[in-house]
């Protein structure tokens, strides 16, 4: 990933070739990715990579892992979006303090979140 940027035309693909990663733009949009820390991992506004995660990997289970090459800094089955896949999270992650859940989109045009979550609901049992 350093020194190379993705279009809208380009795909990324996991070794195996098992699964293919698409990027595109609804509208006129910064593409970014974030920590739980609220810093940003990845941007598409960045014209040179950064230190903290410059590698970007198409796992074979599905997994988008950006790395500093040598430790996972943001991988895509801690935060599912539409689309679960084996291995993906779904539930309340306490290390993260976040409720993972799957979420529609808003239409097919505009991948928003839209009007159907799916999630796990945690209740203490009534005793």
């Amino acid at each position: 990933m350093p020194g190379i940027s993705f279009s809208t035309e380009d795909t990324l693909v996991s070794k195996q070739g098992i699964f293919e990663l698409g990027f595109f733009c609804p509208g006129n949009t910064e593409k970014l990715f974030i920590d739980a820390r609220k810093l940003r991992v990845w941007s598409s506004s960045l014209s040179t990579p950064s230190a903290y995660a410059n590698k970007a990997v198409l796992l074979d289970s599905g997994n988008l892992v950006l790395t500093n090459g040598i430790d996972r800094q943001w991988q895509s089955f801690n935060y599912p979006t539409d689309t679960w896949l084996p291995g993906a999270m779904i539930g309340f992650s306490k290390s993260r303090n976040t409720l993972q859940k799957l979420t529609s989109w808003r239409n097919l045009n505009d991948p928003a979140s839209g009007s159907y979550p799916l999630q796990l609901v945690l209740r203490k049992p009534n005793i």
